[in-house]
């Protein structure tokens, strides 16, 4: 009889796999396209959808900071010109009682305040605490329903409707209002809320009418350091002693910040001769004659927006050049600010309602996006799922000669594996470019220069959505490669 020898299984090695997977691939030509083509627009959407996200999300912000950039110069000049009004200076109070979540800025602010109200430390926290508790009595009252809203607060501003409630009388009409609606107090207890009224709130008025009163002084202070002019020219003219008059004045300034302070003064300046100069009757039926405007359409906005070349900012100067009263302005200056202005509209549209979280990284895509996209990508994963299920189907034959050829499972379910994972990487990266594309596009077509792209959370993205590709090929290939590996050698014979 003769001896039956047993050796050890010949291995393949991983070079071998591959090479066969993609021999298998290439005779399967279109089958592994479709594959391919279904892993490509699930990652496609992702990718679109990520990338647009992010660049939204940047673009926005981006275009937020410009404005409060610009918005912030305004509010000096209107600073120098005026005291803070009482609803600034509580908010202000309010929202820097805490260091943590405190601005640079708004700390700038409440020191501001401390020094010219020259409050002591203790009684400085006393008035912050009091300032916190009158905007959580208005929070309070902005957020009641319309009915309870007019009953407790007589339709009038919450400021006013809690200045009222000091009178005991309307106190306690105030405190049967809230028994009969069966709703919590203000601050949760009526006896917080009677003190603040009687008590926090006239020091915390008085604390207010000192911050006023100091800040009056401090703007006195600039100006007869320039000789009594207006804080518009000071700041137009932007002295070498500007920013020494303002810290010796109580001011918090940040002396970088003087160069577009100093350019936003000059603009302003420019706007308030252009309005002056569109007033004459002279220069609004000069303007209609060329515009076809409506005289009464004939305003600073609305001509600016005419003003797209230098050939028409020249004209207008020169009308304004011709006038019995000369007023004279650089044509290339009216170019500029108009400019200027209809890049600050395209900023406001870009930005909208919403004030951008600072960073958002891979979360920029809204949630019911993120539901969106895991949807999509199970709808692929059984489209995946069911193309490696019909590519093991049809290859029955092919599974059981290699097996009677001596290979084992593992084998073959690294086979479908790596046929698998070559596929969605394949798809991954036709899919990534096909949506950063889209993604691009979409936000060239909706922002044009305002767009910003973010390049490091970009690339992390990228990673993100590669990833997703190929661990979504192969985890739909786990099924179909487990049952192939599985199959007996006889059985898939059997099956034509």
């Amino acid at each position: 009889m003769k001896p039956i020898t047993v050796k050890e299984q010949v291995r393949l090695s991983v070079g071998r796999c591959f090479a066969l997977a993609l021999s298998s691939m290439s005779y399967r030509f279109f089958r592994s396209m479709v594959t391919v083509s279904v892993l490509a627009l699930a990652v496609a959407f992702l990718a679109h959808m990520l990338v647009y996200g992010m660049i939204e999300h940047q673009t926005k912000l981006s275009a937020y900071n410009e404005l409060r950039d610009s918005r912030s110069h305004g509010e000096w000049v209107t600073r120098l010109t005026a005291p803070d009004p009482e609803g600034v200076i509580l908010r202000n109070l309010a929202d820097g009682g805490t260091d943590l979540s405190a601005s640079t800025a708004l700390a700038d602010r409440t020191a501001e305040y401390k020094a010219w109200s020259g409050a002591s430390a203790a009684e400085w926290d006393e008035d912050q605490a009091a300032a916190r508790e009158v905007e959580s009595v208005y929070r309070y009252f902005e957020g009641l329903p319309p009915a309870a809203h007019a009953i407790l607060t007589s339709g009038l501003e919450p400021s006013v409707a809690l200045e009222r409630l000091a009178r005991p009388e309307l106190f306690e009409a105030f405190q049967e209002h809230l028994a009969e609606l069966r709703l919590k107090p203000p601050l949760g207890d009526v006896e917080v809320l009677r003190r603040l009224v009687q008590e926090n709130r006239p020091r915390l008025a008085a604390l207010v009418k000192r911050i006023q009163a100091g800040h009056l002084r401090a703007i006195g202070l600039v100006r007869k350091a320039f000789g009594g002019q207006s804080p518009r020219a000071i700041l137009a003219a932007t002295p070498a002693e500007l920013t020494l008059a303002l810290s010796q004045a109580g001011f918090h300034f940040d002396s970088l910040a003087l160069d577009g302070l100093a350019r936003f003064a000059r603009r302003d300046a420019l706007l308030t001769t252009l309005a002056r100069g569109l007033d004459l009757p002279a220069v609004k039926t000069a303007v209609v004659q060329k515009t076809g405007l409506e005289r009464a359409d004939v305003n600073t906005s609305r001509v600016l927006e005419l003003i797209d070349s230098e050939a028409r900012a020249t004209w207008l100067a020169g009308v304004l050049s011709d006038q019995p009263q000369p007023i004279r302005v650089d044509a290339a200056e009216i170019l500029a600010l108009a400019r200027d202005l209809r890049r600050e509209a395209r900023l406001a549209a870009a930005v909208g309602d919403e004030v951008p979280e600072p960073s958002q990284g891979l979360l920029a895509v809204s949630p019911w996006m993120q539901w969106l996209i895991a949807l999509s990508f199970l709808v692929c994963m059984v489209g995946v799922a069911n193309a490696m299920t019909m590519a093991v189907t049809e290859r029955f034959t092919e599974i059981a000669t290699m097996k009677c050829l001596g290979a084992m499972n593992g084998v073959v379910m690294t086979l479908f594996l790596i046929e698998s994972s070559m596929q969605g990487l394949v798809g991954a990266i036709a899919g990534l470019i096909l949506g950063i594309g889209l993604a691009l596009a979409r936000g060239l077509a909706g922002y044009g220069g305002l767009m910003a792209v973010p390049g490091e959370e970009l690339l992390a993205g990228s990673g993100v959505c590669l990833a997703a590709g190929m661990v979504l090929a192969v985890v739909a290939a786990v099924g179909p490669a487990w049952m192939a590996a599985r199959l007996a050698p006889m059985e898939a014979m059997r099956i034509e």
